[in-house]
């Protein structure tokens, strides 16, 4: 009997807007791995599959991922585990392992994981999947709690304690630990780097820094690991005079342009470009920061561009808690640093200042000489005072010519899903921002 592990999604997706517009909350990234990914290093005995939004499925599935349906799930011994979970702790991890059949996890009224099999495992995938509806960001029901769920299913409960991830917020908050835990994952399968194979190059606490092949690091480039680890993927350049101060682990190819800052908890995914100031932040791939300007506590999507001196401000005035605008519900983060969380292919002007807990939807162009609301609805252009639609047809075509520049094909299906988008922000984008749709 083969093992299986359904990473889920749950009511609460849309608490990651803007990000998950376009992908499940299985394949949000945290320190060096998607959640996805993650999980299939954590439980290697088993197959990790994810349980996605009926309307990302085929998109999900075009892109690669496992993606399981819920009318045939299969009946052998499944682990049911919340993708919004983050990365686990140890004693948290220990709980999923030793977790038995016909018993399920719950913190805060809300299922951190179940162990099932046989005819469970198809009803509990059909509740789930039925839970987070037909639309691309599932709303809240407030129906039946899900330890009531559970009995109907046929699963016994036990509450634990935890801290969810509530948000892409919490996930940048938590990066620098994840960068750490996961570096000790690649340690043992990576030399450690000497200062004599690079020329020019400063590396502190070589022990604690990893290169993995085609790494090209250039003179007067600085690697520091003393307040945390390091982890260069596969082809990426850090170009002269460069500072990488970990925790920061970057995926392949990504490039780091001259005389740029990383620092404290950086994730890059693969083919990313970075220059300037970039702190505690991820950014999922595929997106560019070529120039001078400042990136701090933000969660930035594929396919972005951000133009040259764009600034992101991560810390209020009066040093209170930053609030974020998520699918039109305002919510506390409970935190003092946050910056902007941006969907993908939205760009930015030159010099543009996006203000503490900005929120960018997915296909914005932001411009203007002032800052820009906190929340800016996907599909928007313009800047303060001057808003417009982005007509579907224009952005699809710009979003097929960024694609293939890195010889990726923007896909029918990708289409349908940029316009079933177009369609769910509209009402929200018409009022928030007062848009007349006008040929943009």
């Amino acid at each position: 009997m083969s093992a299986t592990l359904i990473l889920f999604e749950d009511e609460h997706a849309a608490r990651f807007d803007p990000l998950i517009w376009t992908r499940s909350v299985g394949r949000l990234r945290l320190g060096a791995w998607t959640q996805d990914q993650r999980f299939g290093h954590l439980f290697p005995e088993r197959r990790t599959r994810l349980l996605v939004r009926s309307a990302l499925a085929d998109v999900e599935r075009e892109s690669g991922v496992d993606v399981v349906s819920p009318e045939d799930p299969g009946e052998h011994d499944t682990l049911f585990v919340a993708a919004a979970l983050g990365r686990p702790d140890p004693e948290t991890i220990e709980r999923l392992r030793s977790l038995e059949d016909g018993r399920a996890l719950l913190a805060d009224g809300r299922l951190v994981a179940a162990r099932v099999s046989g005819p469970r495992v198809s009803r509990l995938a059909s509740v789930l999947s039925e839970r987070l509806g037909d639309s691309l960001l599932p709303k809240a029901s407030g129906a039946d709690t899900d330890e009531r769920i559970l009995e109907e299913v046929g699963v016994s409960a036990h509450d634990v304690s935890l801290e969810w991830s509530l948000t892409a917020a919490d996930f940048v908050a938590a990066n620098g630990d994840a960068i750490d835990a996961d570096f000790d994952f690649y340690a043992p399968m990576l030399p450690e780097p000497s200062s004599a194979d690079h020329s020019g190059v400063h590396l502190l606490e070589p022990s604690r820094i990893r290169l993995a092949d085609g790494v090209r690091l250039d003179p007067g480039v600085v690697l520091d690991a003393r307040a945390g680890s390091i982890l260069l993927g596969a082809g990426t350049e850090i170009r002269a005079n460069s500072v990488i101060t970990g925790p920061v682990v970057m995926a392949r190819d990504c490039v780091v342009k001259p005389l740029s800052r990383l620092d404290s908890g950086v994730s890059l995914g693969p083919v990313t470009r970075v220059g300037g100031e970039v702190h505690t932040s991820i950014v999922l791939g595929y997106s560019n920061k070529q120039h001078d300007g400042f990136l701090g506590n933000s969660y930035v999507g594929e396919w972005v561009n951000l133009g040259a001196a764009t600034d992101t401000s991560d810390l209020r005035n009066d040093y209170g808690n930053v609030k974020l605008v998520l699918a039109g519900e305002t919510v506390d983060t409970k935190r003092r640093s946050v910056g902007s969380l941006i969907g993908d292919h939205t760009k930015t002007a030159i010099h543009t200042r996006l203000n503490t807990g900005t929120v960018l939807g997915v296909s914005c162009n932001v411009f203007g000489s002032g800052v820009p609301p906190r929340a800016v609805p996907g599909f928007s252009w313009g800047g303060p005072g001057s808003w417009a639609e982005y007509r579907l047809d224009k952005a699809t075509r710009v979003a097929a010519i960024v694609t293939s520049r890195r010889e990726i094909e923007f896909t029918e299906r990708q289409r349908r899903l940029f316009a079933a988008i177009h369609e769910e922000t509209a009402a929200e984008r018409h009022r928030q921002l007062g848009i007349i749709p006008t040929e943009i």
